[in-house]
């Protein structure tokens, strides 16, 4: 089976399988193994082998990202001689959920880096690394000037983000990467200036080239993105925020096409806001929250205005979807239509209709990106402050993904901290600002009970409101 340039031999080398494996670790760890080959079969030694995520063993869609507080410290090793690493990953996802498929990260300096997701009933899995290519670029701006500092590049396909280095001399070069991804953006951001940014680039490639080299591209000022909200916010606007990622359209539904870059803008009081510079064409999908209101998903005239028909199918009433807008020559306006969040005021009592304080009660919207993906709501990245952080930072990033670090780093704004409260005395919380989907349609919030400081679910549950919608409801804990 062949899944992204990896081939995958999934063959049983002896008889033990991760359970059998876990002996020595006790009750609460499995140990793996994998081996690391080449397109002949051959073993490569000192690849790099980390675990990135886990799936359940019954229930195997949902993907849960390696969490260190729950799940201990990233498990990385490195390849032997005979290409078998062999590591270990926390026998329950949560709450006593088995874990049946663990997700690795299997990278080395000279083949194209892959994400497997392995099997712990399978035995020892095979998995074949390819050789790719490199590519170097040097850039000028529109005076010819050779840009020797600051300089990124944003490839099409699967973003990492330690997959570039810049040399002393200006020469700008990638990682080993696969041969179909084949589209990229040169982007100059400067200190304290405005960013230059090079058009949608298509590298000439041949599979038996081993570099790629492309020489003083010209830069060009980005597009200037600004908008306002709708009208129906109440001024001024209070803790507003916009995020926004810039796509290529023939990336949306092909993973290998794929281009994004992201960003996010406070919103001023008055309901304005401005993107400074961006991509100079293709897509943005931006999606705003303030307190009281977020925006509302796009109509289906919305997507055929843009010449996105093809995406009607997924006005899901459930799913929170971006706006979306076609960038042109020159600067771009935009107003974003809003809807009213929603309230939810709960109490918790026991089987004797008692208040239980000190329960934790949260939800998790989640905003789905047209382009593939999806976030806690209000999530926000910057790629633009991603790929400025020191080399050795965003290799760190890339091999332990951490919320709290990126947040730290001015990487990543979340929001999600709003959307989970502790019961007070009486046995209350309120949530706020629960983001609706779309005007006139209900949205269903999921909201879980948890025991304060532990995983353990007491009690799950559902409720349907519209939008500027403020309910109530009461929960019984039973034995």
């Amino acid at each position: 089976m062949r899944f992204s340039g990896i081939l995958l031999l999934l063959s049983c080398l002896g008889t033990g399988s991760a359970h059998a494996l876990a002996d020595d670790l006790g009750d609460s760890r499995l140990k793996f193994q994998l081996r690391v080959v080449d397109d002949t079969n051959s073993p490569i030694a000192d690849a790099s082998v980390r675990i990135t995520g886990l799936r359940r063993k019954v229930g195997r869609g949902t993907w849960y990202v390696w969490n260190q507080r729950d799940h201990g410290p990233v498990s990385q090793v490195f390849t032997q001689d005979n290409g078998i690493a062999t590591l270990d990953c926390p026998k329950w996802v949560f709450e006593r959920e088995e874990t049946g498929t663990v997700t690795c990260r299997i990278e080395h300096p000279d083949y194209i880096s892959v994400t497997v997701d392995v099997r712990l009933d399978r035995g020892v899995v095979d998995v074949s690394l390819f050789r790719g290519f490199r590519l170097a670029a040097t850039a000028v701006n529109l005076s010819g000037v050779a840009i020797r500092q600051d300089l990124f590049g944003v490839l099409s396909g699967q973003h990492l983000q330690d997959e570039w280095r810049t040399f002393s001399n200006g020469i700008l070069m990638s990682r080993t990467i696969a041969w179909d991804r084949d589209r990229l953006w040169l982007v100059h951001l400067p200190p304290g200036g405005h960013s230059l940014w090079s058009d949608l680039l298509k590298p000439s490639t041949h599979r038996k080239r081993s570099r790629v080299r492309l020489r003083n591209v010209e830069l060009h000022s980005g597009m200037i993105l600004s908008g306002k909200l709708s009208d129906n916010v109440p001024r001024p606007v209070r803790n507003g925020l916009v995020i926004l990622t810039a796509t290529q359209h023939t990336g949306l539904r092909d993973p290998r096409r794929s281009m994004r870059w992201q960003e996010y803008v406070s919103i001023e009081p008055d309901g304005t806001f401005e993107f400074p510079s961006l991509p100079r064409d293709g897509f943005v999908q931006m999606f705003a929250y303030c307190d009281g209101w977020n925006s509302a998903g796009p109509t289906a005239t919305d997507l055929e205005k843009v010449g996105l028909a093809e995406f009607r199918s997924d006005l899901r009433r459930q799913v929170l979807l971006p706006q979306v807008l076609r960038l042109g020559p020159g600067q771009r306006t935009c107003d974003i239509p809003m809807l009213q969040s929603m309230s939810c005021l709960i109490r918790i009592v026991d089987a004797d209709d008692q208040a239980v304080a000190g329960v934790s009660i949260a939800t998790q919207p989640m905003q789905h990106w047209m382009s593939g993906g999806s976030e806690p709501a209000g999530d926000a990245m910057s790629t633009a402050r991603l790929v400025k952080l020191p080399a050795a930072e965003r290799s760190r990033i890339s091999s332990f993904d951490s919320r709290s670090n990126l947040q730290a780093l001015g990487v990543l704004m979340s929001r999600d901290s709003r959307y989970e409260q502790i019961s007070d005395r009486q046995g209350q919380v309120v949530l706020k600002d629960l983001p609706a989907t779309r005007s006139g349609a209900e949205t269903s919030c999921k909201f879980t009970v948890t025991a304060a400081g532990q995983t353990t679910r007491l009690s799950e549950f559902r409720k349907s409101m519209l939008p500027g919608a403020s309910a109530s409801l009461t929960i019984h804990l039973r034995e």
